[in-house]
């Protein structure tokens, strides 16, 4: 989407702007209890990251994480992007400061692996698990393997292409 391109390229502002629009969007037409939604606040958590403003980042990573627990408890196919979203929430804890690793990565290695239990082609699960294999782990071999899987399923999946570049 184009706030991501926005953020990949450095335009923080204009990516924080869409993420705002977006969570307006939601609130109006899926509520504030969707995964779309809770996403959407972890995206615009990692702008503020990037622009140094953790203390707008944690309460919205916090936020995200309250909503994906209120969501994944289906074990349902379509439940697997709330329980990545989850992964990708508290590996954000970790690495933003916010929680300890050992905290938090174990937490987040269980999300990603239930999402992949629920959906093994999710590209943004294996993406997730691959980022903690990468930097919690430090397991080059299963994170290759995850990212090239996220790169098979879903080849425009450009984060991964960065992160495979690290192995």
């Amino acid at each position: 989407n184009s706030a991501m391109l926005h953020f990949k390229t450095g335009r923080y502002g204009a990516a924080a702007e869409q993420y705002l629009s977006a969570l307006a969007t939601y609130r109006e037409t899926v509520g504030t209890k969707h995964p779309l939604y809770a996403k959407t606040l972890s995206n615009l958590a990692g702008v503020y990251e990037e622009e140094g403003r953790l203390e707008k980042a944690g309460p919205l990573l916090e936020e995200a994480l309250a909503v994906y627990a209120r969501t994944v408890g289906r074990d349902h196919p379509d439940y697997a992007l709330a329980y990545t979203g989850l992964a990708d929430s508290y590996h954000f804890l970790a690495t933003y400061g916010a929680n300890s690793p050992r905290e938090v990565f174990p937490k987040a290695k269980e999300e990603a692996k239930r999402a992949l239990d629920l959906n093994e082609n999710l590209a943004e699960a294996h993406h997730s698990l691959g980022g903690i294999y990468l930097l919690y782990d430090w397991d080059w071999e299963s994170a290759e393997s995850e990212f090239k899987q996220t790169i098979d399923l879903r080849y425009n999946h450009i984060i991964t292409y960065e992160w495979y570049s690290i192995c």
